[in-house]
């Protein structure tokens, strides 16, 4: 916003095109947005594992992407709310 500042375009105007970029933001999102259903937990598991292998992609692992992503996925799903997602960790390993 600085280089519009600095040429002098009002303040109001600067925000009325923020909150129209963020509305415009929010309804791609919604529209590319995936929807599940919380019920069928099969689908859950199969976006979850979909997710994961596209993670995987570029690493070292990539050739087993699917084994490794059926693994991350099986373990997340162990979890309980006693062992919230915030407490995953991604430990790197190198030589």
């Amino acid at each position: 916003m600085k280089p519009f500042i600095e040429e002098g375009v009002h303040s109001r105007i600067i925000i009325k095109a923020l909150r129209r970029a963020l509305q415009i933001a929010k309804d791609k999102i919604n529209e590319l947005s995936v929807k599940l259903d919380r019920r069928d937990m099969d689908e859950q598991i199969e976006l979850l594992e979909t997710c994961a292998a596209t993670a995987m992609n570029s690493k070292l692992i990539y050739q087993q992407k699917n084994h490794f992503s059926e693994l991350v996925v099986k373990a997340v799903m162990k979890l309980d709310e006693l062992l919230p997602l915030n407490m995953i960790g991604i430990k790197k390993v190198g030589t």
